[in-house]
Parts: C-alpha cells; structure tokens; sequence
C-alpha cells in the first residue's frame, strides 16, 4: 500500500482490510491528502460506482477519529433515499471506529434524532431542507452540536449547480459559517460530483467569496465504455374475441427481471406509475 494509504487511522486501514480490498482505486489514493490537509475545498468528481463515497469518508474519518463532542462531518444529501443508503454504506466503518453516523430528514424516527440531540458525534447526513429547518428551530443546539466540524461534504454536487435548490445551499452554507463564526476560518467543503464538461468553473460555485483554495481531484485512469441497446415493445389491439398471452408492459417487466436478476442496477422510468 502506498504512504497515501498509510496515513490512514489504523482502524480505518482495518477496515478497508476486512472489505477485501487489496488496493485502493487511483481516485481514493489521490484524494487522501487533499482530505487530510484540512486547509482547503476539494472537488473529487468521477462517474458512477467509481468510489467517491470512500475517497472522501476513508480520510475524512481518519481526520475526526478522536474527535469528542459535536459533529465532525457534514453531509448533505438532495435526496431521503440516498441518505439512506449511505447510512447503510457507513454504519460498519462507524462500528469501526466507534463513531456515530446518523441519518437526518423527515422520514428518520424521532427517537434516532433524540439521541443525536442529547450527544450530537459522527458523522451527520441530512438534506438542505432540514439544515434549514435547524438554522430556523434550533440555532442554539445547532451552534453547540456543528462546533468540531471538521468538513461539510456534498453528494451530487451537480445536481444543485444552476438551479434555485443550489442558491438555497449555499446560503445555508455560508449561514454555518456564520453561526460558528468561521467567517475568516471557515469549514472545508468537499463536492462529490459526476464527471463534469467545465471543472474549471466549479470551485467557484462551491465557494464564490473563493476563502479557501479547492483542490480538484478527477478520475483520470478510468476509461467507461458507454454501451447502449434501443429495444422497442409493440402493443398490439387485440382482434376481436382475441385474448392477448402478454402486453407490451408484461414484456417490458419480464426483460428487466430477466437482465438484471441476481445484481443491482439503475432503472429509470419516465413516470411513478411505470415505475410501479
């Protein structure tokens, strides 16, 4: 393993042994000491299941392994479902380290949020809309509980660039900083991103007032194929007195159990009701 690697906590380190992982991808290696400087934003974009999710946290963790008392990371989500399975991904590297890593938003049980109140640690996973909720409702235990942190992260990051929901953050953001009176020393932000056409623009919508230096780490090893197939389904109108054996929409549901039983895989459909 590489020095990248060995500045790793040990528990971390343990941990990454017990995935069965031989080696970290280039990505992970190379965002370990912008991570670990603390001095700096850093932008880490990639395309899908390139291991962003643990470029960031494997360091990250490391940086606030000690830390007691009030958050240490930050991590803001557009989506519930996507907090959800993050918190899924990180509950054993939590273990690990005995650290706390809570999911917070509308859907999460009042008595997961309680416990967060009373002894705010770890990692917290939230989205825009109730960060805001916090700033407006509980200022006080707000300021207490972000005191210690270290990072604030922000998954899909290309998702909030251009849109009002992207003004909406930063606004939160900068109202953190704020808060903690970090105007002049304020929290590093780390963008995990989707692979983005013009790099060079996006450390500035990540911090337009430019506080901090951002540091871009890409996946430059990786060379995805993009593989497309256009399979078109007939829905025939029955003759009359014709039963028909399978609708378009039947044929449609028995290709994808067909293809992508016995593995995960993004599905989208254009509407709720296809989706069901």
């Amino acid at each position: 393993m590489s020095s990248a690697y060995n500045s790793l906590d040990p528990r971390v380190r343990k941990w990454v042994y017990k995935q069965g992982w031989s080696s970290l991808r280039p990505l992970q290696e190379s965002s370990i000491p912008a991570i670990l400087a603390r001095d700096r934003d850093v932008l880490i974009s990639a395309g899908t299941a390139a291991g962003k999710t643990e470029a960031f946290f494997l360091p990250a963790c490391s940086a606030i392994a000690d830390l007691t008392g009030g958050f240490g990371i930050i991590y803001i989500s557009p989506l519930k479902a996507l907090i959800n399975d993050q918190h899924r991904r990180l509950e054993s590297l939590g273990e690990s380290l005995e650290m706390q890593v809570t999911p917070w938003h509308g859907d999460v049980p009042q008595s997961k949020k309680k416990k967060a109140r009373t002894t705010p640690s770890g990692i917290l996973l939230i989205t825009p809309e109730s960060l805001e909720s916090l700033l407006i409702n509980s200022l006080g235990w707000l300021k207490q509980a972000f005191s210690s942190v270290a990072y604030i992260v922000i998954d899909e990051f290309h998702a909030f660039i251009g849109s009002e929901r992207g003004i909406q953050l930063l606004s939160l953001l900068n109202r953190i900083d704020h808060v903690l009176g970090r105007q002049l020393n304020p929290v590093p932000r780390v963008a995990l991103s989707a692979t983005l056409g013009e790099l060079e623009k996006v450390p500035e919508l990540l911090r337009p007032d430019k506080r901090l230096p951002c540091e871009t780490v890409t996946d430059s090893n990786s060379k995805a194929t993009l593989q497309v197939q256009v399979k078109g389904y007939l829905e025939r109108v029955p003759e009359k007195g014709e039963e028909l054996q399978s609708s378009a929409e039947q044929l449609v549901c028995a290709d994808i159990f067909r293809l992508c039983r016995g593995d995960s895989h993004l599905v989208f459909a254009n509407s709720r009701k296809r989706t069901e």
